[in-house]
């Protein structure tokens, strides 16, 4: 072995550019693999940072298609109170905190955990203790866990920083502990491209309950049990399950329909992002497959090179087991140095992704090139250097001692032998490359159309931020004062055209329902619509399309007749041809006359319908203004950032601007994970095609070389330029149609995997399939005709010489 791998660093030195071919595809190949393997791992298959991770379950109600909903606080009580299965049963819920230390405020994501969070997860402070039961109480002092992350960066390491005050929402803080640097808390490891947790957990707080959050239908608890050792998961879904209907007897109003899930913590973070993994592994694999098909291609190409070598090695007495195994060795380096530079395109690819994830706001782990990742880079190297070897190999090793040996002296054609092989090699790659870059194809398509669709308001010249209070949730009355004297501040400076206030923008993925009436409707049981409050200024700061009516205005005030408006799919929804405005509807509590029909907005997604949404003016509306601040501009919107920073703090201190971004950047982040998926898909199809274009210009290069002789005496007989070209061209296009026609054939199997990542396109798209077809035709007649066209300006005397 250690004389095949001398001989095989000799021979791979000797033909130092050939080997730097195949080392480059390979790399390409097994780098594009590593890369999308390390998000896989990160998501899949790495184990959660607890103790027993696999006794861990996420407990949540389900009720019809929505199987993960969160807990109210009497339902995690129930659970808890009446399960038998678990060891434990703790809580916790997502909130924003303002952090204000040392004369600085900034706004940092928190979870508020129940008694237990750290001891059922099985982790501990790495600093300091655990909470306290008393502190669970809301007359306890208020303390807080920091997490290494925020002990650095906000407090420098301090090692005194135990027992320190902070103000943490106006009122003071005892830091008693700090959690372990490499800890990951539930919130931040939701891995689902458009999960519920988009930021990291840097605060730990007791979950001390409001008064608003006792109510069984205010929903905003995420549950984690620890299974007891003897207890399946079989058992634990069906005990919660019989305390489901229990509670569903108990409870009609609330808990009618309403079951429990349990399933593994695990998969329960990683939400639903397995399809679209194995989609991007399933990609990455056909680009390595077109690799190894392109590096045996051209190792194929020196089968009549090295048939001598093989013959006198075999006239010597070497066999052909001994044959193979020095040729496999050769393979192998040739593999292992691919692998090696595939870890360094993986490190810069991850970075890339990386960066692309956190820009878009998309929360996905840590990426790394860690142990597993170099784990499965060799394995994939090795792998792939039999794949591409075995057969040149074994093609080679089979020779014919007679005739090896008189062509070695004689002839440089090689004739017919291997080139069925080349084109079968040919057929596959393209065939590969074909189904990859329809798949890549209907998923831009998809996206080209999603980004077609009509949001319902004007993005461009938007400002967005939060406003947001240092000091405790000021009184209504103020907190309405503030709002309004801001607003009025805003409006008033140069380059803006109006400024207002949200509860929830749109796309922001959720809606807020209330129940209502329609004066004049029976209405066997009450409709439930989504409520929107919103400021005077709200629709022509967003841009939003009146239809009929009018919008909200300052006149419309807290002494004023209530009134509403309401969209386009609430009044076909209700009201259909009728005239409606003017009619009354009753909601909160509240009569309120509608004034005006505005155009559809999509809330959730661009891909999800509107839905029927009532709009109301928050001063009307127990004087509930949002904390979203919307600044329409008439100029770059962020070149108002630090203006409007001054105007809040400048009207007072204890208020600050927080997240500020465009409402474009709002529009471009609601689709991250299809911006993502088609950002990796577009590019493993560009690779693709590149090594498809590279593998056939090398088999036909290869080719026509081997003709020199051939096409000296062609010329000499008479036989034109085009005559050739059109001769190598049809040999070429006949095996690139026939990959062609199966490639569609595959794609149409495929690409059924893509019915759930496609919007407005369907999975046999015939423009796709078309512009595709020909995108590779055209292709493969360069790839074909560069080579050709090459080789008949050889001087016919020269080649023939040639020998």
């Amino acid at each position: 072995m250690i004389n095949d791998l001398r001989y095989g660093v000799r021979t791979l030195v000797k033909n130092a550019g050939f080997t730097a071919v195949m080392v480059l595809m390979l790399a390409l190949g097994i780098g594009a693999n590593s890369v999308v393997f390390s998000v896989v791992h990160a998501i899949l298959l790495r184990p959660l940072p607890y103790k027993d991770p696999d006794r861990l379950v996420s407990v949540s109600e389900s009720s019809g298609s929505f199987q993960r909903g969160p807990a109210s606080l009497p339902q995690f009580l129930d659970w808890k109170g009446q399960s038998e299965v678990f060891e434990g049963v703790v809580a916790f819920a997502g909130r924003r905190f303002v952090l204000t230390s040392k004369g600085m405020h900034e706004t940092i994501e928190g979870s508020r955990a129940s008694a237990g969070f750290l001891r059922t997860l099985g982790v501990r402070p790495a600093l300091g203790r655990d909470f306290l039961p008393e502190e669970y109480q809301s007359t306890g002092n208020q303390v807080a866990l920091l997490s290494h992350g925020l002990w650095r960066r906000r407090f420098g390491g301090e090692s005194d920083i135990l027992g320190k005050t902070v103000i943490l929402d106006g009122q003071p803080c005892t830091i008693v502990g700090v959690l372990a640097a490499d800890l990951k808390l539930p919130g931040e490891l939701e891995s689902n491209l458009s999960g519920f947790y988009r930021s990291k957990v840097e605060l730990v707080v007791p979950l001390v309950i409001a008064p608003y959050e006792v109510r069984r239908q205010t929903w905003f608890l995420r549950v984690i049990a620890r299974l007891k050792p003897e207890v399946s998961m079989k058992k634990a879904q069906t005990d919660m399950s019989m305390i489901a209907r229990r509670l569903e007897r108990q409870y009609p109003d609330s808990n009618l329909g309403k079951g429990i899930k349990v399933e593994k913590l695990s998969r329960f973070l990683r939400g639903d992002t397995a399809p679209v993994l194995l989609i991007l592994m399933g990609s990455v694999a056909f680009v390595l497959m077109i690799a190894c098909t392109n590096v045996a291609s051209l190792l194929l190409t020196r089968v009549v090179e090295r048939e001598k070598e093989i013959a006198i090695r075999t006239a010597l007495g070497a066999g052909r087991r001994r044959v193979v195994r020095q040729l496999l060795t050769e393979n192998l380096l040739v593999s292992m140095l691919g692998g090696l530079a595939g870890v360094l395109l993986a490190q810069w690819g991850i970075g890339l992704v990386g960066a692309f994830c956190a820009e878009v706001n998309l929360q996905i782990p840590e990426l790394r090139v860690d142990a597993p990742i170099l784990l499965f880079t060799l394995l994939m190297s090795v792998l792939t250097g039999i794949a591409f070897g075995l057969t040149p190999a074994l093609k080679t090793s089979k020779v014919n001692l007679n005739e090896s040996l008189k062509e070695g002296g004689g002839s440089m054609s090689p004739g017919r032998s291997g080139r069925h092989m080349q084109d079968l090699l040919v057929i596959a790659e393209v065939m590969l490359s074909m189904t990859l870059l329809i798949g890549a194809g209907l998923l831009i398509h998809s996206f080209l159309r999603l980004w077609q669709v009509d949001p319902g308001f004007r993005p461009n010249g938007v400002l967005i931020s939060n406003v947001v209070s240092a000091k405790p949730q000021p009184p209504a009355s103020q907190w309405v004062t503030f709002v309004q004297q801001l607003l009025a501040r805003l409006a008033a400076l140069p380059g803006v055209a109006s400024a207002a206030l949200t509860e929830m923008l749109p796309l922001s993925g959720g809606d807020m329902t209330y129940p209502f009436q329609i004066e004049g409707h029976a209405q066997p049981e009450p409709n439930e619509e989504a409520f929107r409050r919103v400021s005077a200024d709200y629709f022509s700061a967003m841009g939003i399309r009146l239809i009929k009516g009018r919008y909200f205005d300052n006149h419309d005030s807290e002494n004023t007749p209530k009134v509403a408006v309401v969209n386009l799919a609430m009044a076909r929804k209700y009201w259909g041809s009728q005239e409606f405005l003017g009619s009354r509807i009753k909601t909160a509590g509240e009569w309120r006359t509608i004034v005006g029909i505005v155009g559809n907005v999509r809330h959730s997604n661009l891909e999800k319908e509107p839905n029927p949404e009532i709009y109301v003016p928050s001063i009307q509306a127990v004087k509930s203004f949002g904390s979203t601040l919307i600044v329409r501009t008439t100029g770059e919107p962020l070149s108002m950032a630090e203006t409007v920073k001054r105007e809040i703090t400048a009207l007072d201190p204890n208020y600050f601007a927080d997240d500020i971004r465009t409402m474009k950047k709002v529009l471009s982040n609601s689709e991250a994970e299809r911006q993502l998926v088609v950002l990796l898909m577009t590019f493993f199809a560009a690779l693709a095609l590149i090594l498809a274009a590279t593998g056939i210009f090398g088999v036909i290069s290869y080719s026509v070389s081997q003709r020199t002789w051939d096409i000296g005496i062609r010329m000499a007989l008479g036989a034109q330029r085009g005559d050739f070209v059109r001769l190598v061209l049809r040999e070429g296009l006949t095996a690139v149609g026939c990959a062609i026609t199966l490639g569609l054939r595959a794609a149409l199997v495929v690409t059924r995997f893509l019915s759930s990542r496609r919007f407005g396109v369907s999975t046999t798209d015939a423009t796709t399939f078309v512009a595709i077809a020909l995108l590779l035709a055209a292709v493969a007649l360069f790839a074909c005709y560069l080579p050709a066209r090459w080789a008949t300006k050889v001087d016919p005397l020269v080649a023939l010489r040639y020998e």
